[in-house]
């Protein structure tokens, strides 16, 4: 009788259990549906989808001559433009897509942790994801960042657990293989997927993988062969390959856009990239500080697992950090790329919470109080935005600086003599500081509280119960986790991240300005583009002829070196610039750079303007000027 039960008690937790991640799985879907409807479009998003259909539609090809600079791997733009022909070109397509994408990894997710773990612990995954709205905004428009991330999550299916089969362990490599193919910079996939299968089911079925993660790359080289060696000229250093140089823009063409980024400037990037994907960082260091316990002959098959997983997240976290925050190529794009393997830390997490039972070493101990006090210090000076600009009124400042300080003359005076300010200068630096360290002050002070509650719940007062609860650091770690998750759908993390929020539905204003081109624009006619950093609305125009350089805007433009060698490599110079002015038929300019010049030169005729294509930005429309008939 008690066996009867006892089942139908599990069964009965196991149905809560899936009720719980559909409920999960259907506030993802309402809040990815929203963020698709209300973030602006970027250059990254308007590139991949007008790219994608130029080469889905063999108007162009990936690393042709002249055409589209292919940035990226070919699979980045082919999928968002072989949905497009499926599905109809446009903004709305794209996004559509990237919430079928986040949705499609939410259930490979689901399933791999089910498999390991369980229904309970399949459901928290997928909520890590869902109730953190940096990151369903990032998986909710039309970028890579979500079809990377599904593909990883399927790899991780079909690779991970406990004897898996020959037929799966090959799909994984053929997957990982595809997000090779989709993204170089997360060429590492493979390779450390491989090594795994090598470690951990030897050498027969790992060249059985190898053959087919290599091949897949091998025929796609075959097929762009030699134009895909300019990617590969980006990618590998100059000193080791001068035999690509062919593929390189001359030294002396030097870029327009070329940001100079201080320290502090990096630093904040780093920073603001914690803040936005702290829970699986912190499940990350937490499983690694918790390293120390015995995993047993009879979890083998888990333990390398996790060694797998934690030294895929640390290398790609070390070489896209080393890309964005050491070179000038994206400094504050750090914080999207973590979206690509997140996913990783999570699984990672979750396999390792089991073995968490006991107490801690000393050395355990002392890592987690330093990492979780320099954590919090972290997040509370990343998230300084959340106070309102004026909540530190200056009257309380100047009265700050009128007090005296054992006898001294007021504080104000001590500050002007230090810094050689005036007393104005005195009341703004310290008004910046207080803006800088209290919020840093009360994130230490949170990690404070974290640490003592982590103290005073690991206390045993026998020795029976020592080995059935958590020890020092399990419980520090576990209580930091449950408040990032807590805090992630608040703007001190995840909801903080609004930099491209618009309150309008950016998908219908951006159908009304292309319905607005296409009414008023001749099919086939030659447009010369810089209508705004995202280059979406060229998708409404009906069989358009662009220069394909533009596509990237000011971001390919070049200064110096010879403009014909330019030109084939898909960038743009000041002589191309000039000479495709003369050839266009249309000239769309947005708002913001726009003025009668254009019209008083007496060779374009402004024909109309679109309504504004983001909403919330003042200069968002796209005029439209036709050249005067010859």
């Amino acid at each position: 009788m008690f066996t009867f039960f006892s089942r139908i008690a599990e069964t009965t937790k196991t149905k809560m259990a899936y009720l719980v991640s559909f409920a999960i799985g259907g506030a993802y879907l309402f809040q990815s549906w929203y963020y698709a409807h209300h973030q602006i479009s970027v250059l990254d998003e308007g590139a991949y989808l007008v790219k994608g259909f130029l080469y889905a539609t063999g108007r162009y090809s990936p690393f042709q001559d002249f055409g589209p600079l292919t940035n990226h791997m070919p699979l980045a733009f082919l999928i968002p433009g072989w949905v497009q022909v499926l599905f109809g070109t446009g903004l709305r397509t794209g996004r559509y897509f990237a919430i079928f994408l986040g949705l499609l990894m939410l259930i490979g997710l689901w399933l791999l942790i089910y498999r390991l773990r369980g229904a309970w612990w399949a459901a928290v995954a997928i909520g890590i994801v869902a109730v953190n709205p940096a990151l369903v905004k990032m998986y909710s428009v039309g970028v890579s960042q979500v079809l990377v991330s599904c593909m990883l999550v399927w790899v991780l299916y079909f690779s991970l657990g406990q004897k898996r089969n020959e037929a799966h362990l090959i799909f994984a490599s053929l997957l990982a293989a595809a997000i090779w193919f989709t993204r170089i910079n997360m060429a590492p996939v493979l390779l450390l997927l491989l090594a795994y299968i090598y470690w951990e089911y030897g050498t027969r079925i790992f060249i059985k993988c190898a053959i087919a993660g290599f091949g897949f790359l091998l025929v796609g080289h075959i097929l762009y062969w030699p134009g895909i060696l300019k990617l590969w000229a980006y990618w590998l250093p100059e000193q080791l390959t001068p035999f690509l140089n062919n593929w390189r823009l001359p030294p002396e063409s030097l870029p327009r856009w070329s940001p100079i980024i201080d320290l502090a400037g990096r630093l904040n990037s780093f920073l603001q990239a914690v803040r936005f994907n702290l829970v699986p960082i912190i499940g990350l260091l937490a499983g690694t500080i918790m390293w120390n316990r015995s995993y047993g002959e009879n979890r083998k098959t888990e333990k390398n697992s996790m060694i797998f997983l934690g030294v895929l997240f640390y290398f790609l976290f070390l070489i896209h950090a080393a890309a964005s925050l050491v070179g000038n190529y994206c400094v504050y794009c750090f914080q999207v790329y973590l979206g690509f393997f997140d996913v990783l830390s999570i699984v990672l997490f979750i396999l390792a919470f089991s073995y968490w039972v006991g107490n801690s070493s000393n050395l355990a101990n002392v890592a987690t109080t330093c990492l979780i006090l320099t954590i919090s210090a972290s997040v509370g000076f990343a998230s300084a935005d959340v106070f309102p600009a004026d909540w530190l009124r200056p009257r309380f400042v100047r009265d700050l600086l009128g007090i005296r300080v054992f006898g001294n003359p007021e504080i104000s005076v001590l500050i002007q003599n230090k810094f050689g300010l005036d007393y104005q200068g005195a009341v703004n630096w310290t008004r910046h500081a207080l803006l800088t360290w209290i919020p840093i002050s009360l994130g230490v002070f949170l990690g404070l509280a974290v640490l003592l509650i982590a103290w005073r719940f690991s206390r045993n007062r026998g020795s029976a119960k020592r080995k059935k609860q958590f020890g020092f650091a399990a419980s520090s770690w576990s209580l930091l986790l449950g408040l990032a998750v807590l805090f992630s759908p608040t703007s001190i993390l995840g909801a903080g991240y609004t930099s491209y929020d618009c309150s309008g539905d950016v998908i219908a204003t951006y159908e009304e300005a292309g319905k607005a081109l296409a009414e008023n624009m001749q099919p086939s006619g030659v447009v010369y583009w810089s209508g705004g950093d995202s280059a979406a609305p060229l998708l409404y125009i009906p069989d358009m002829e662009i220069f394909p350089a533009q596509l990237n805007d000011g971001y390919t433009f070049r200064i110096g070196g010879d403009s014909a060698v330019i030109h084939r490599l898909s960038y743009w110079d000041e002589p191309l610039r000039t000479r495709w002015l003369n050839e266009a038929d249309y000239l769309l300019i947005e708002g913001r750079f726009y003025d009668d010049f254009w019209v008083n030169t007496g060779t374009w005729v402004h024909v109309a303007q679109t309504l504004p294509v983001d909403a919330c930005r003042d200069g968002a429309e796209v005029h439209i000027l036709a050249r005067v008939t010859r």
